[in-house]
């Protein structure tokens, strides 16, 4: 009798341990489904402020004698379907590419854009550089934030490209 009694509350801790631990990988933990937006990107909650500056290796200088240095006209975010959802033009002439910018996830008329896949085109002298972020929306998930899962883009070797630019203490939840 006395085995019967300690097996029980023992089984029963096992599978409310297991139980739980489904419910919150399927409520709290990184997206498990297909990819459908672009290669790489980096995730933010809706809200948060993305800034992001243009970025140029040394070794852009010295992969061509007659590189001349990326200056930038200006910036825009498209949707995934390709529509132009807030632009920034410098109507006074180039900027340096130590610039930093920062989109606040707002359209053209200052409204918060949707949960989605966003392009964001910074425009040099030189041509169009661009990355990609996913804005995911932020429910309440048992009581914590949501994860937020990225695939970060990798940039071609002596080319110019864009960094997301993270507030201090910012590290990535998960990584698919």
């Amino acid at each position: 009798m006395k085995r019967m009694l300690i097996k029980q509350p023992l089984v029963t801790t096992c599978i409310l341990i297991v139980l739980l631990a489904v419910a919150a990988m399927g409520q709290c933990g990184c997206e498990q489904v297909a990819n459908t937006g672009p290669g790489c990107y980096t995730s933010f909650g809706m809200g948060d402020q993305i800034s992001f500056k243009l970025v140029v290796p040394a070794d852009y200088f010295f992969s061509c004698p007659t590189s001349t240095t990326p200056l930038i006209t200006g910036w825009r975010v498209e949707s995934a379907s390709g529509n132009v959802v807030t632009r920034t033009d410098f109507c006074n002439g180039p900027i340096g590419h130590w610039l930093q910018m920062t989109w606040d996830q707002e359209d053209k008329c200052f409204a918060q854009v949707m949960p989605g896949y966003y392009g964001i085109v910074i425009e040099t002298t030189i041509g169009e550089i661009a990355t990609f972020v996913k804005i995911v929306s932020s429910p309440c998930c048992c009581g914590m934030a949501p994860r937020l899962c990225s695939i970060p883009c990798v940039p071609a070797p002596a080319m110019p490209y864009i960094e997301i630019v993270h507030p201090a203490g910012w590290s990535p939840c998960c990584r698919p």
